[in-house]
């Protein structure tokens, strides 16, 4: 996907067009930077991610988006209003399992799955899908798989920490060793999604959705995307291993992965034949021991941010929301415009 061109020479390029580089894009594109983001993804959203298999649609990596801030609870408040995101459950609400004492929980999903949110705020941005970033420069200047030279005065870094820390190394460009101790201070839990489609009803209840037991392990979470409502297909499941299974058979053939996880799910459903299935490996799917900030500025480089769900809160869409928002804050300070509104 490319949308809107930029000039030779950008204010601000954003790598990765997950929930966090966008955020930080389109605020800093408000403030009348020039911005543009690069992502090698085929689409715009990362884990935010909805697959169309044949006739049915899945969401295959977050399943939803809660809310504990007050920025952000503004954000979904518009984001529900414009029809992009609608009210799925409360966490009371039957046929979760993770119930906990406390107020409840709501939980949001896009208006036909998690990745119409990040759609929606690429919209209008300079977005170029498909292009993996191969090399930085010092200066701010990255080269692509393809060829293709981009030049900015400031970079904001989205993609996750191991993958950021691999560009710096094949870019041999040195971190301050505080900082680069701090980063490979984090790690990241897999997680093994089955995409299956069944010839029927499923016969979850309520919402149609479920934590597994026993912590989650082998089984995390299943849900109904029909009853989730994103699609008109009775029967289409996402059935999420837990870390550790999805960690320990991450290198597993499919079928094999298959076979042991799905019995699992299985003993939650009518007996109704499978249909089709896919399988998707999302090998950062969960940080932890996250960096208390929510951005983090490198040290002796042109202005240059990290953000994602590895800061602050960690861990959620909305972590991630707010570190690209974080981001988009500090840089300003350091980052005069040039220009005026574009």
């Amino acid at each position: 996907m490319t949308t809107q061109q930029s000039p030779e020479t950008d204010d601000v390029l954003v790598v990765g067009a997950g929930i966090a580089g966008l955020m930080a894009a389109r605020r800093l594109d408000a403030l009348g930077y020039r911005v543009r983001v690069v992502d090698k993804g085929r689409g715009v959203g990362g884990r935010m991610a909805t697959r169309r298999v044949q006739e049915a649609a899945f969401d295959h990596g977050a399943q939803y988006l809660t809310v504990r801030s007050d920025t952000v609870r503004a954000l979904v408040d518009e984001w529900v209003r414009e029809g992009v995101l609608r009210s799925w459950y409360s966490r009371t609400g039957e046929g979760d399992s993770s119930l906990r004492p406390g107020p409840p929980i709501h939980r949001y999903v896009g208006a036909r799955g998690m990745t119409a949110l990040p759609k929606h705020l690429a919209q209008g941005m300079a977005v170029h899908t498909g292009e993996r970033v191969m090399r930085l420069h010092i200066t701010c200047e990255a080269t692509t798989e393809s060829g293709r030279k981009l030049a900015a005065r400031s970079l904001v870094l989205t993609a996750p920490v191991p993958q950021t820390l691999a560009l710096f190394q094949q870019s041999a460009i040195e971190l301050d060793p505080a900082q680069h101790a701090e980063l490979a201070g984090i790690h990241y839990a897999p997680n093994l999604t089955l995409l299956v489609q069944l010839e029927g009803e499923s016969g979850l209840k309520g919402p149609g959705c479920l934590k597994g037991e026993d912590d989650g392990e082998p089984l995390g979470w299943l849900a109904d995307n029909f009853m989730k409502g994103i699609n008109d297909k009775p029967g289409s499941l996402t059935v999420q291993a837990g870390p550790t299974f999805s960690k320990a058979r991450f290198d597993y053939d499919e079928q094999a992965i298959f076979d042991e996880l799905w019995p699992y799910a299985q003993r939650h459903l009518l007996p109704v034949p499978v249909a089709h299935w896919q399988l998707h490996r999302w090998r950062y799917a969960f940080p932890y021991n996250p960096v208390p900030e929510r951005t983090l500025r490198l040290k002796g480089m042109p202005p240059c941010f990290l953000a994602g769900d590895a800061f602050g809160e960690g861990g959620r869409v909305e972590s991630a929301a707010l570190s690209g928002l974080e981001a988009a804050t500090q840089l300003p300070l350091l980052l005069p415009l040039q220009h005026g509104l574009h």
